[in-house]
């Protein structure tokens, strides 16, 4: 059974670029279905994110995403998350409809 019926979040990628010459700020650059759900500690910790709360992202190949992106959820503008690390991960003796991208983030807290 794939684990695209389980993508039922949309989520928007959101990537530095520059406006002008004057700064940088985040735009949106698309957007996917996944499905989010808390990464276990014992990961938390070996990304050597121990002090946030962490969470993984499994989303299609096919995502456009990279490190330091942020993306944030469609249906709640609130939950923002920093890209963190991305594997490519097939479950073993899994279909072929079962790859997909693993995204570790950490949920993003705007600088005060």
């Amino acid at each position: 059974m794939s684990l695209k019926r389980f993508f039922t979040t949309k989520f928007g990628i959101y990537r530095m670029a520059w406006v002008g010459n004057d700064y940088a700020e985040y735009g949106l650059q698309t957007t996917f279905m996944g499905h989010i759900q808390q990464t276990e500690e014992s990961l938390t910790e070996s990304l050597g994110l121990s002090f946030t709360e962490a969470f993984t992202v499994w989303c299609p190949t096919d995502t456009l995403i990279e490190k330091g992106d942020k993306i944030i959820d469609s249906s709640d503008f609130t939950k923002e998350y920093v890209v963190r690390f991305i594997q490519e991960y097939e479950m073993p003796s899994a279909s072929e409809g079962n790859r997909h991208l693993e995204v570790f983030v950490e949920k993003y807290i705007a600088e005060q």
